[in-house]
């Protein structure tokens, strides 16, 4: 697991004055470039361009939600369940 997205996670609790993709350039980032490497691998499975960002958003925020989910529920079985729903 990567920091970066262990950082997305908390971004909500930080202060709204801090909470902008200028003070979170890393977390930003890092999703900035999953997204778009996920886009390419879609789009070269041959969807479109909608759908492969649609594609690449949603394996983010399951894996995402997945792994706090896990966390909180201390059962790492819950993260692969997800993940494992993921094509």
């Amino acid at each position: 697991m990567k920091k970066e997205g262990l950082i997305a996670c908390a971004v909500s609790s930080v202060p709204r004055s801090l909470n902008c993709h200028h003070s979170w350039p890393a977390p930003r980032g890092f999703f900035e470039r999953d997204l778009e490497w996920l886009q390419q691998v879609r789009s070269r499975k041959g969807l479109g361009p909608e759908a492969a960002e649609q594609a690449a958003v949603h394996m983010v925020a399951t894996l995402e939600g997945a792994m706090i989910l896990a966390r909180a529920m201390g059962d790492a079985a819950l993260f692969d369940a997800a993940a494992a729903g993921l094509s």
